[in-house]
Parts: C-alpha cells; structure tokens; sequence
C-alpha cells in the first residue's frame, strides 16, 4: 500500500500538479487514518484506548505500531480492508475530483 502518483493514476486521477497530488494523497492518507481508527478503537476497551493514545499523544509511531502489533494482531487487515474501500470510492468518484480541482484552481477565491 503506497500512497503516491501511482496510486493516483490507479484510480483514474492523473496528471496533476505536483501540489494538487501532494493535497489530494495527504486527503486520502489523513481519511485512512481516521477509518482505521474508527473500526480499531470499536474493538478496544477504554483501557485499551488509554494505553494506545498515550503513545500517539507522545508521538511515538514506532511505540504505537509496535503496541497494535502486540494487541490488535488483525490491524494489518483491517488497514487493507479500509484502504481498498477507499480506492473503489475514489475511482468511482475520480471525475468529480478531478473537476472540483479543476474548478478551484479556476476560482480561487
């Protein structure tokens, strides 16, 4: 799973500007993030919670990848499955991306 100009043109939104590309797969990875963490934290305790969100908050990515491999063993599976449903949205809806982009780019203010 890479989030990048391939994945773009994977689902039908290529050639844009490197800032527009850059915006949209920051879109993407930020509404990942928050569909994973939805559907992790269903499965967790408030303790479980607790312990997670400390590392997060210290901004330990490497302790916190390390506690979802240790705890929620099926997470890897749970990133794919979210991911995959997030491409099908996006290709379905790549023409109206694009011309939302499009339009803005046209009128900036």
């Amino acid at each position: 799973m890479k989030l990048d100009g391939a994945f773009l043109e994977e689902v039908g939104i290529a050639g844009l500007e490197a800032d527009d590309a850059a915006a949209l797969l920051e879109l993407v990875y930020s509404t990942l993030e928050y569909r994973v963490g939805l559907r992790l934290a269903k499965g967790m305790s408030d303790e479980m919670l607790t312990e997670f969100e400390g590392f997060m908050d210290e901004g330990n990515e490497a302790g916190a990848l390390h506690w979802l491999e240790e705890n929620v063993p099926d997470y890897k599976a749970v990133v794919a499955e979210e991911f995959g449903s997030l491409k099908n949205e996006i290709r379905e809806r790549a023409p109206e991306f694009v011309n939302r982009i499009k339009e803005k780019k046209e009128d900036p203010a």
